[in-house]
């Protein structure tokens, strides 16, 4: 090997890193995209749980619509309040009044005094009992199945199966909507 075969490879690498350098310069410029920092500092100041409760398909979306001033400040339940703050403060808002959201069950009643439709013998699934013919395995459609599919999902353990009803402990509840996606109703 002599110093002229090393000093060509040392220039030919040199000339296709310069290539490349220039080739990722003017796709930097051409395809270019804009970063909305509110969008961004919003995106900070949500919880970061991706559950879908504030009716957006993730904090990213959630972020861009709040820095678009298409959703409120106030629109993550899973934050609450101190998420709102930050982020009234990001969007320069004023924060106002807060309602506090929590899951609730549509029905109210015990599972001796529904009405049975058919005996449900299958997978304890909200999602699968629903699947069945006319919907449910009690005469009303709309009721709590009370096979717990809620409840197992639920992070703060809000949600607890009794006589085969969901019933809702509002203290624990941050309303994530993980429930909602195990609810057929």
């Amino acid at each position: 090997m002599n110093i002229t075969e090393i000093i060509t490879a040392v220039g030919v690498v040199c000339a296709i890193s310069l290539i490349i350098g220039i080739v990722l310069g003017v796709a930097e410029k051409v395809f270019h995209v804009d970063v909305n920092e509110k969008e961004t500092a919003v995106r900070e100041a949500l919880p970061g749980s991706n559950c879908g409760g504030c009716g957006y398909a993730g904090c990213d979306s959630l972020a861009k619509a709040i820095a678009n001033g298409e959703a409120p400040v106030s629109a993550c339940p899973v934050g609450g309040k101190a998420a709102a703050e930050q982020i009234a403060a990001i969007m320069g808002q004023e924060l106002g009044e807060m309602q506090r959201m929590v899951a609730y069950v549509k029905c109210d009643g015990t599972a001796e005094k529904r009405e049975g439709d058919y005996n449900y013998f299958g997978i304890d699934s909200c999602v699968y009992a629903a699947k069945m013919p006319g919907s449910s395995p009690y005469a009303c459609k709309f009721g709590c199945l009370g096979f717990g599919s809620c409840a197992k999902v639920c992070p703060q353990r809000a949600i607890r199966i009794i006589d085969r009803k969901a019933v809702v402990d509002e203290s624990l509840c941050v309303a994530c909507g993980k429930c909602l996606l195990f609810c057929p109703y």
